[in-house]
């Protein structure tokens, strides 16, 4: 994955730091692949869900935009299928474009700790996009003191977000977390086997089949 860009989005950075006005359920409209996100289980006007509030489906990893709402029906930017998993944040607009602004700006912390295990350029690990999401809305929430559902950060809570997104740039930096799909980190436990010789003539045939392995 390149080093570019924001790792999380605003709805992203709600979940991670526990904002207010979070809601999750299932799609239950029967049907596939429409802008519709039907749950007949809530009252969406009840629950205060507005036009430009942001919506993730969880199941496709898409992310959208509320651009209808009815008491049980949603029209939004990204697709739904019947079981598809949602997330809703009520954050107008301007919310998400604060945190997506601090989101883009500490995501430049994470690049440097991905180049130097040359993470830039490979195929992610199936678990490293959700982590680098959340690393990215901690590193926004600490060095921005990002609002989260209109509260800033206590200086405890700031001071112990960035320790640990130092500590967790420094793992990554130094090769023991490993982001490239089929690697492990150095501090994965390994087992490896080494050829052994018991007479002179067996210590040459090792010496010479080491060589004919170099490229």
């Amino acid at each position: 994955m390149p080093c570019t860009g924001r790792y999380a989005e605003a709805i992203d950075y709600a979940v991670t730091l526990d904002c207010t006005g979070v809601y999750a359920g299932l799609d239950d409209s029967g049907g596939a692949a429409n802008a519709f996100l039907t749950n007949t289980l809530v009252n969406f006007v009840d629950m205060g869900v507005t036009v430009g509030n942001p919506t993730h489906n969880t199941t496709t990893g898409t992310y959208g935009t509320i651009t209808g709402v009815t008491a049980t029906v949603l029209q939004t930017t990204n697709t739904w299928s019947d079981g598809d998993s949602y997330i809703i944040a009520l954050m107008s607009a301007s919310e998400v474009a604060t945190i997506n602004l601090a989101l883009d700006m500490t995501a430049a912390l994470i690049f440097p700790a991905l180049a130097a295990q040359g993470a830039c350029t490979c195929t992610f690990a199936s678990w490293a996009n959700l982590y680098l999401a959340q690393l990215n809305a901690l590193a926004a929430a600490a060095y921005r003191n990002c609002p989260c559902g209109g509260n800033t950060l206590t200086e405890d809570a700031r001071t112990r977000y960035l320790l640990y997104v130092q500590q967790e740039l420094g793992l990554i930096r130094t090769g023991q977390y490993e982001f490239c799909a089929g690697y492990t980190g150095s501090d994965y436990p390994a087992i490896a086997t080494a050829e052994q010789s018991w007479t002179n003539w067996r210590a040459a045939e090792i010496i010479i089949d080491a060589q004919r392995r170099k490229p």
